[in-house]
C-alpha cells in the first residue's frame, strides 16, 4: 500500500502552457497560460471520457489513414487510468492540468516503496489537442516540461525532497524529451538504469528493458527554481 499524496498549491511557482503568437506584421512572440492542477474526481470525468477520448480517437484514426506512427502515449486511456479503484486504493494519485479551464495534460504518480522513496511518474501525457497533426496545429509547446516541474514540486511538498523517477516509454521519448530536460539543468538525472520494475507493490511490472531515470535532489531543486515567479 502506498501512502496517498497531497496535491500542493503552485505556491511561488509559475507552471505554464507555453505557446507562440503570430503577429499581424508576420513576427511572432512567445506567451503562456498558467496551469491549474486538480485531482481526477468525478467532476472531471466528462473532460476525459468525452473530450479527451474523442480527440484521441480522431488523432488515432487520422494517423492510421495516413500511415503515420504516433507517439505511444496516444494509446493511453486516462478516462480509465485515472479511475481504477484498485490502483487508487493502492495509492495512485491522478492529477489533471488545465489551461484556461480546458484540459491540457495529466500525470499519474505514486510514492514508491523503495528504502529511499521517490515520486514515481507512471504517466505524463499531453492532451491530444496539443499534438501537432494534420487535424489541428500544436497548441502548446513545452507543456510537458511544466508537468515534470510540477511533479518535482509535488515530490518536495510530500517530503520526498524533489526525487522523481520514471521509465522512458521508448528511445525517442528518452532522447527528444528527457535528454532535453537534462540539458536545462546538467546532472538532473542519475545515470541511466535498466532492469528496474514498477514503482509499487500493486501488481504491474514495467518492461525491464526500458530506461529508468531518477532525479538528483539538488539538480531537481534547480530545475524547479526555473519556474519560480519573478
Amino acid at each position: 500500500m502506498s501512502t496517498p499524496l497531497t496535491l500542493p498549491p503552485t505556491g511561488p511557482y509559475y507552471f505554464a502552457a507555453p505557446f507562440v503568437v503570430n503577429n499581424a506584421d508576420k513576427t511572432w512572440r512567445r506567451d503562456s497560460i498558467p496551469l491549474t492542477f486538480r485531482l481526477a474526481d468525478e467532476a472531471i470525468k466528462p473532460w476525459l471520457n468525452k473530450v479527451w477520448k474523442d480527440m484521441r480517437s480522431a488523432v488515432q484514426e487520422s494517423l492510421t489513414l495516413t500511415g503515420v506512427v504516433g507517439p505511444k502515449f496516444i494509446q493511453w486511456q486516462p478516462w480509465q487510468l485515472c479511475y481504477e479503484v484498485a490502483q487508487l486504493t493502492a495509492g495512485r494519485t491522478p492529477i489533471l492540468a488545465f489551461a484556461e479551464d480546458h484540459i491540457a495534460g495529466y500525470l499519474n504518480v505514486w510514492r514508491s516503496q523503495d528504502v529511499t522513496p521517490v515520486l514515481y511518474i507512471e504517466h505524463l501525457c499531453l492532451s491530444p489537442g496539443s499534438l501537432p497533426t494534420k487535424l489541428w496545429r500544436e497548441r502548446f509547446a513545452g507543456l510537458g516540461m511544466s508537468l515534470f516541474a510540477y511533479a518535482i514540486h509535488v515530490s518536495r511538498e510530500n517530503g520526498l525532497n524533489g526525487r522523481v523517477g520514471l521509465h522512458a516509454a521508448d528511445a525517442n521519448v528518452l532522447n527528444s524529451v528527457y535528454r532535453r530536460y537534462a540539458q536545462r539543468v546538467p546532472g538532473l538525472f542519475k545515470a541511466d538504469a535498466t532492469g528496474i520494475p514498477g514503482p509499487t507493490n500493486y501488481g504491474f511490472v514495467k518492461n525491464l528493458t526500458l530506461t529508468y531515470l531518477e532525479t538528483n535532489e539538488t539538480e531537481a531543486e534547480q530545475f524547479l527554481e526555473g519556474f519560480r515567479n519573478a
